[in-house]
């Protein structure tokens, strides 16, 4: 015997409930690979950066910018990614909203 009876229904379908298990994932691995990939970024920045400096004090020269300033710059272009791609969707969003309209309006029309 399970843990339920033999004639409950199940709430969600099998495919509602692949499906959720699916974007659930690809949610966990969006939030710890997305920061996780960022932070790998910094540090081997930083650890360029940190040669750079080193081969250029090296050879009496000075960066002509201070390794925060790289950083800075590689936030900002993160940042103007993250805004294209974000805008990118909700087009996406608006145009399919609008397909799923015109859909719903001409089987209307057709019956």
């Amino acid at each position: 015997m399970g843990i339920t009876q033999q004639d409950t229904v199940p709430d969600l379908s099998d495919l509602c409930w692949v499906l959720s298990m699916f974007t659930s994932g690809m949610g966990i691995g969006l939030l710890y690979f997305g920061y996780a990939g960022l932070v790998s970024l910094a540090l081997s920045l930083s650890r360029s950066v940190s040669r750079l400096r080193a081969r250029a004090l090296s050879l009496s020269l000075s960066l002509p910018f201070p390794p925060s300033l790289l950083l800075t710059y590689v936030h900002y272009l993160a940042y103007i990614v993250h805004m294209y791609v974000q805008h990118l969707a909700y087009i996406v969003h608006v145009y399919v909203q609008h397909l799923a309209q015109a859909y719903m309006e001409r089987s209307q029309l057709s019956t």
